[in-house]
Protein backbone atom coordinates (compact mmCIF):
# COMPACT_ATOMS: atom_id res chain seq x y z
CA UNK A 1 0.00 0.00 0.00
CA UNK A 2 1.46 3.72 -1.00
CA UNK A 3 2.07 5.76 2.05
CA UNK A 4 -1.54 7.92 2.62
CA UNK A 5 -3.56 5.92 -0.01
CA UNK A 6 -7.20 5.32 1.58
CA UNK A 7 -8.39 1.98 2.37
CA UNK A 8 -12.12 1.36 0.22
CA UNK A 9 -14.29 -0.63 1.05
CA UNK A 10 -17.05 -1.21 -1.80
CA UNK A 11 -19.10 -3.73 -0.36
CA UNK A 12 -19.44 -2.29 3.07
CA UNK A 13 -20.26 1.79 3.34
CA UNK A 14 -19.69 1.48 7.40
CA UNK A 15 -16.15 0.97 7.77
CA UNK A 16 -16.06 1.58 11.61
CA UNK A 17 -17.78 -1.80 12.13
CA UNK A 18 -14.28 -3.97 10.12
CA UNK A 19 -11.18 -4.31 10.51
CA UNK A 20 -8.82 -4.35 7.40
CA UNK A 21 -6.07 -7.33 7.48
CA UNK A 22 -4.07 -7.75 4.38
CA UNK A 23 -3.67 -11.56 3.68
CA UNK A 24 0.08 -12.81 4.08
CA UNK A 25 1.85 -15.63 3.09
CA UNK A 26 0.92 -19.16 4.55
CA UNK A 27 -2.19 -17.50 6.02
CA UNK A 28 -5.39 -19.55 6.56
CA UNK A 29 -9.10 -18.11 7.45
CA UNK A 30 -8.80 -20.18 10.46
CA UNK A 31 -6.06 -18.48 11.56
CA UNK A 32 -6.99 -15.06 11.28
CA UNK A 33 -10.42 -15.47 12.56
CA UNK A 34 -9.00 -17.34 15.89
CA UNK A 35 -6.58 -14.14 15.79
CA UNK A 36 -9.61 -11.84 15.47
CA UNK A 37 -12.23 -13.56 17.81
CA UNK A 38 -14.51 -14.26 15.31
CA UNK A 39 -15.48 -17.48 13.40
CA UNK A 40 -14.44 -18.19 9.80
CA UNK A 41 -17.86 -18.27 8.30
CA UNK A 42 -17.77 -14.68 9.77
CA UNK A 43 -14.92 -13.88 7.50
CA UNK A 44 -16.44 -15.50 4.36
CA UNK A 45 -19.69 -14.01 5.13
CA UNK A 46 -18.06 -10.79 5.37
CA UNK A 47 -15.84 -10.89 2.39
CA UNK A 48 -18.54 -12.71 0.02
CA UNK A 49 -15.86 -15.43 0.02
CA UNK A 50 -17.40 -18.81 -1.64
CA UNK A 51 -14.58 -21.03 -0.61
CA UNK A 52 -11.67 -21.21 2.11
CA UNK A 53 -8.99 -19.63 -0.51
CA UNK A 54 -7.73 -16.65 0.15
CA UNK A 55 -4.53 -15.22 -1.23
CA UNK A 56 -1.08 -13.35 0.00
CA UNK A 57 -2.21 -9.00 -0.10
CA UNK A 58 -5.85 -9.87 -0.30
CA UNK A 59 -7.50 -7.16 2.01
CA UNK A 60 -9.93 -9.04 4.32
CA UNK A 61 -12.87 -6.98 6.22
CA UNK A 62 -12.98 -8.26 9.73
CA UNK A 63 -16.07 -7.87 11.82
CA UNK A 64 -15.23 -6.07 15.15
CA UNK A 65 -16.50 -7.51 17.93
CA UNK A 66 -17.66 -6.00 21.15
CA UNK A 67 -17.04 -7.41 24.78
CA UNK A 68 -19.96 -8.15 27.45
CA UNK A 69 -18.64 -8.34 31.17
CA UNK A 70 -20.33 -11.30 32.71
CA UNK A 71 -23.29 -10.28 35.39
CA UNK A 72 -24.24 -11.86 38.82
CA UNK A 73 -27.50 -13.21 37.80
CA UNK A 74 -26.80 -13.89 34.32
CA UNK A 75 -27.09 -17.32 33.16
CA UNK A 76 -25.53 -19.28 29.72
CA UNK A 77 -29.33 -19.51 27.90
CA UNK A 78 -29.90 -15.70 28.76
CA UNK A 79 -26.53 -14.92 27.09
CA UNK A 80 -26.77 -17.13 24.15
CA UNK A 81 -30.63 -15.29 24.00
CA UNK A 82 -29.40 -11.79 24.62
CA UNK A 83 -26.28 -11.59 22.13
CA UNK A 84 -26.99 -14.17 19.30
CA UNK A 85 -24.45 -16.59 20.48
CA UNK A 86 -23.62 -20.22 20.36
CA UNK A 87 -22.56 -22.46 22.86
CA UNK A 88 -18.87 -22.34 21.15
CA UNK A 89 -19.12 -18.64 21.82
CA UNK A 90 -19.36 -19.61 25.63
CA UNK A 91 -17.11 -23.04 25.44
CA UNK A 92 -14.99 -21.49 28.41
CA UNK A 93 -17.09 -20.22 30.69
CA UNK A 94 -17.91 -20.29 34.09
CA UNK A 95 -20.71 -18.68 35.05
CA UNK A 96 -19.48 -16.11 37.40
CA UNK A 97 -19.28 -12.27 37.48
CA UNK A 98 -16.88 -10.20 35.50
CA UNK A 99 -15.97 -12.56 32.33
CA UNK A 100 -15.64 -10.77 28.84
CA UNK A 101 -17.32 -12.62 26.36
CA UNK A 102 -16.89 -11.12 22.46
CA UNK A 103 -20.45 -10.84 20.61
CA UNK A 104 -21.08 -9.16 17.51
CA UNK A 105 -24.13 -6.36 17.54
CA UNK A 106 -25.98 -8.26 14.97
CA UNK A 107 -30.44 -7.99 14.74
CA UNK A 108 -31.46 -11.13 13.80
CA UNK A 109 -34.75 -12.73 13.15
CA UNK A 110 -36.20 -16.14 13.37
CA UNK A 111 -38.16 -17.28 10.40
CA UNK A 112 -41.75 -18.32 11.33
CA UNK A 113 -43.32 -20.85 10.17
CA UNK A 114 -45.55 -19.38 6.42
CA UNK A 115 -43.19 -16.37 6.65
CA UNK A 116 -42.04 -15.50 2.85
CA UNK A 117 -39.13 -13.65 1.87
CA UNK A 118 -41.12 -10.75 0.92
CA UNK A 119 -42.40 -10.39 4.36
CA UNK A 120 -39.05 -10.36 5.97
CA UNK A 121 -37.84 -8.04 3.38
CA UNK A 122 -40.46 -5.55 3.88
CA UNK A 123 -40.48 -5.62 7.62
CA UNK A 124 -37.12 -4.53 8.01
CA UNK A 125 -37.01 -2.61 4.52
CA UNK A 126 -33.92 -4.45 2.88
CA UNK A 127 -33.20 -5.18 -0.09
CA UNK A 128 -33.08 -9.01 -1.68
CA UNK A 129 -29.74 -8.08 -2.69
CA UNK A 130 -28.79 -7.17 1.29
CA UNK A 131 -30.16 -9.68 2.78
CA UNK A 132 -28.72 -12.28 0.52
CA UNK A 133 -25.26 -10.66 1.12
CA UNK A 134 -25.99 -10.74 4.96
CA UNK A 135 -27.05 -14.87 5.40
CA UNK A 136 -25.38 -16.50 2.05
CA UNK A 137 -24.86 -19.48 3.59
CA UNK A 138 -28.36 -19.47 5.26
CA UNK A 139 -31.96 -21.08 4.37
CA UNK A 140 -35.37 -19.54 5.11
CA UNK A 141 -36.56 -22.81 7.23
CA UNK A 142 -38.52 -21.74 9.94
CA UNK A 143 -36.66 -21.66 13.02
CA UNK A 144 -33.58 -20.00 11.63
CA UNK A 145 -32.03 -17.15 12.64
CA UNK A 146 -31.25 -14.83 10.21
CA UNK A 147 -29.57 -11.66 10.42
CA UNK A 148 -31.23 -8.31 9.29
CA UNK A 149 -28.70 -5.57 10.46
CA UNK A 150 -24.46 -5.74 11.01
Amino acid sequence: MIMGEKKVNYYNPNLSAYEQYIVKQNDSLYMIAKKYGVTVEDLKNTNHLVSNMIYPNQILFIPKTKDYLTKTNDSIQGLINKYNLSIKDLSNLKVMPNQSIPYRNEKVHIVEYGECVEDILSKYQLSPLDLLKLNESKLLIPGEKIIIER
